[in-house]
């Protein structure tokens, strides 16, 4: 059995459908049942499905969009800053802390979905009925936090590359400062290991498994040890190079051990 990753908005999540007996390509754009109605989406991939996701029911990709699907999309592109502006007009009205940062319509036209975001919860019911009534159609607010926003706006990270949540991760994981302290970076300040989206950067999470194993044998910084040039205090851990940093007791010289040296 076949899945299709289908993803309704830029930088958005990717979700599961049935392709059925449809020939469907990368980058193709098709219709999908969903259990908010029919929905319009882009083809990321098409894979042989795993065990866990076969033994979940799928809903179907309805089908591929025709020359007709493909002028309507193009002619609601050409009214999405319209749109937005408008909604960004309406909110300022309304006094509420949120930006608007994009729109997508529903194939048939009759529904438009808001993009936004806000540092807390926010009332829009009114909202709602203002932009309801300036375009005569449904409309549907949906929130983001910070690093969905980063992923839906997109940039680089202080690495020089495009922001991993754009370019490849699908589930955005819980990040904790513990990551950062096994790999000795915590000390580093906030805006070190911070990404633009001022939440702790997802890349923490890549290496922390090997440097929990590389840390096992390590001495506590701060713990005594003896060394084949005195007994001293550990002040520093080197985790890639397996090495410690020791200040000696009888001179306050400082030396680099390592690990299967450390002891006399």
């Amino acid at each position: 059995m076949k899945i299709t990753g289908i993803r309704f908005h830029k930088g958005g999540r990717i979700y599961h459908f049935d392709p059925r007996d449809l020939d469907l390509k990368i980058g193709d754009m098709v219709v999908v049942d969903t259990s908010f109605g029919n929905e319009s989406g882009e083809v990321v991939y098409v894979k042989e499905t795993d065990k866990r996701i076969a033994s979940r029911d799928l809903m179907p990709v309805l089908k591929k969009f025709d020359k007709k699907d493909y002028e309507q999309i193009k002619e609601q592109s050409s009214r999405r800053e319209e749109y937005i502006d408008a909604a960004k007009e309406l909110v300022e009205e309304s006094g509420l802390e949120m930006k608007i940062l994009d729109v997508s319509f529903s194939l048939d036209d009759k529904k438009v979905t808001f993009i936004f975001s806000s540092e807390s919860r926010v009332d829009f019911r009114d909202l709602v009925k203002k932009i309801s009534k300036r375009f005569k159609k449904q409309v549907v607010l949906r929130q983001i936090g910070p690093r969905d926003e980063a992923r839906l706006l997109g940039g680089f990270g202080r690495c020089g590359r495009q922001f991993c949540c754009q370019n490849f991760l699908q589930d955005l994981e819980s990040i904790t400062m513990d990551m950062a302290k096994v790999q000795n970076m915590a000390g580093k300040g906030s805006s070190k290991i911070s990404g633009v989206c001022g939440k702790l950067m997802c890349c923490l999470a890549y290496e922390v498994e090997v440097y929990k194993d590389l840390i096992i044998n390590m001495p506590e910084i701060g713990s005594k040890i003896k060394t084949k040039h005195g007994q001293g205090i550990v002040v520093d851990q080197n985790i890639i190079k397996q090495t410690i940093l020791v200040e000696l007791e009888k001179n306050q010289t400082k030396v680099e051990v390592e690990i299967g040296e450390k002891e006399e």
